[in-house]
């Protein structure tokens, strides 16, 4: 008996050493990361998406009860929990209402919003509400200007308003009647709850877009370049709203295209301390795989307010490499395949989508959920699972902490929960799986911790089990791979579908 057992367990000894000889050269890289509960960042204010809340198929406005089922998959199974709703384009004011800027005229205005168009977008935000997105819902005004001549060209293109999309001083009083004529029926008539607006929406982009392909530059809001101007109508804005009793409004500006005029915004509106008082967040949009350029600017010397949101940015590389750069705030572009007025007049055509994040490879930069016509149902794409590794662990309230021993293999981010929940999350930029030693310090260490990943070939899969001994983990993530490290109390016990 005790002859067999000594054979077997040689047998096993043999066996096994020759696996380890014969994997040797296999053997995943180790990398070694310290996270530091010691070092203490930004204050996560949440994730979300940017959505359109109108339904624009087939040629012409339809009934938004079709995003419904999309909102869910965003809230329930994504975790978002900001949403930016684009109302666009702002050219609903084809005539002027009268001649005072001063007042509403709403025999005219209450035609205009209780159209198909809008009774569609009021339909989509009070669903947003229905499903607890209130205080993270931004109204965004995009597009282009009142009257400008819809998808149709006369050259100089002119409006009432100004030429070439721009407003001119006289008629900035207008513009601002016009955009607080449609937030007062929005919150009085139409019901919805809010309290964060972006007025307008990188208004410096046609004074730079100018080329071949887009003679009279890409529209994305008024041609207002100029920050004296633009600080100069918000500041109008938020006036025109305290008379009208919603001086609880506060503005998430001004989500320019550029850093220069980000800059030059936030010089003037520092200056101004009332409108500091009417800005909840400064709003920045970013593309690349970095934001420091917008932390610098914000973190200058006599700025009170130094929260931000990215409002706008694309695919899970962007946003896994901006986290350490102090937003508190990440907004995906787009949610959900849909038709923007807007990007039809920048000639992106008809067919859903049509503004989406046309340089990065592949399906990333595209919006998070498909469209299939066929059932009018939706499909998550690879990058909904992606975002889901972060979106559905850190919550409002998780503060983002100290990471050391990154490189070019692994980009990481740690956060810490207001109940001392710990969650890893990143991305095995490798091609090989790569043995992950976390030292945890200044930290209460874990009792257990499980591996989320999503790769080229699994969504949101368990992955083996996290070794722990004393204040080390010890975690296998998987090639090509965004991932998530946390208390298993934290992940939901189904794979999300």
């Amino acid at each position: 008996m005790k002859r067999s057992v000594l054979i077997v367990s040689l047998m096993t000894l043999v066996s096994y050493a020759g696996t380890i000889f014969q994997d040797a050269s296999a053997q995943p890289a180790v990398l070694n990361l310290q996270i530091d509960g010691g070092m203490n960042y930004q204050t996560m204010d949440g994730f979300g998406v940017n959505i359109n809340p109108s339904w624009w198929y087939n040629g012409e406005y339809s009934d938004t009860k079709v995003l419904q089922p999309a909102i869910d998959l965003l809230v329930d199974s994504l975790g978002a929990t900001i949403f930016r709703a684009v109302i666009e384009e702002i050219d609903w004011e084809e005539v002027n209402d009268d001649n005072d800027p001063d007042h509403f005229n709403w025999d005219y205005y209450n035609k205009i919003f209780s159209d198909e168009r809008f009774e569609g977008v009021w339909k989509t935000l009070r669903y947003l509400n229905h499903k607890g997105i209130t205080n993270g819902l931004i109204i965004s005004l995009m597009g282009a200007p009142p009257a400008s001549p819809p998808l149709a060209k006369p050259d100089p293109i002119r409006s009432w308003m100004g030429a070439d999309y721009t407003i001119l001083p006289d008629m900035e009083d207008e513009l601002v009647e016009s955009m607080a004529a449609l937030l007062y029926y929005m919150r009085h008539t139409a019901k919805i709850e809010f309290n964060l607006v972006s007025p307008m929406n990188e208004t410096d982009v046609l004074s730079w877009s100018k080329n071949a392909e887009h003679p009279d530059g890409i529209v994305e809001g008024p041609n207002m370049p100029d920050p004296v101007q633009y600080t100069r109508v918000v500041r109008k804005l938020a006036e025109k709203l305290d008379a009208a009793g919603m001086s609880d409004i506060r503005f998430v500006a001004p989500d320019a295209a550029s850093d220069k005029l980000f800059s030059g915004v936030l010089a003037e509106i520092v200056k101004d301390s009332y409108l500091m008082t009417r800005l909840a967040f400064w709003g920045v949009h970013q593309y690349g795989d970095d934001a420091m350029n917008y932390w610098k600017i914000i973190n200058r010397t006599g700025n009170p307010n130094k929260s931000y949101w990215v409002t706008e940015t694309g695919g899970i590389r962007n946003m896994l490499g901006q986290l350490d750069d102090n937003a508190s705030a990440f907004l995906f572009w787009d949610g959900y395949d849909c038709v923007y007025q807007h990007g039809r007049r920048n000639g992106y055509g008809s067919i859903p989508p049509n503004d989406w994040i046309y340089w990065i490879a592949g399906d990333e930069g595209k919006p998070l959920l498909e469209y299939i016509p066929r059932d009018q149902g939706w499909k998550p794409r690879k990058q909904f699972y992606e975002h889901a590794q972060l979106m559905k662990f850190i919550k409002p309230g998780y503060v983002r902490i100290g990471v050391t021993g990154q490189d070019s293999s692994i980009v990481a981010c740690a956060y810490r929960g207001p109940d001392g929940k710990l969650v890893i999350a990143g991305r095995n930029n490798s091609t090989g799986t790569i043995c992950l030693n976390g030292s945890l310090v200044n930290l209460t260490l874990p009792e257990d911790l499980n591996l989320i990943y999503t790769d080229s070939v699994s969504n949101f899969a368990h992955g083996d089990k996290i070794l722990l001994s004393g204040n080390i983990l010890k975690a296998f993530v998987p090639a090509k791979s965004v991932f998530t490290i946390t208390d298993p109390s934290g992940q939901p016990r189904e794979q999300i579908k």
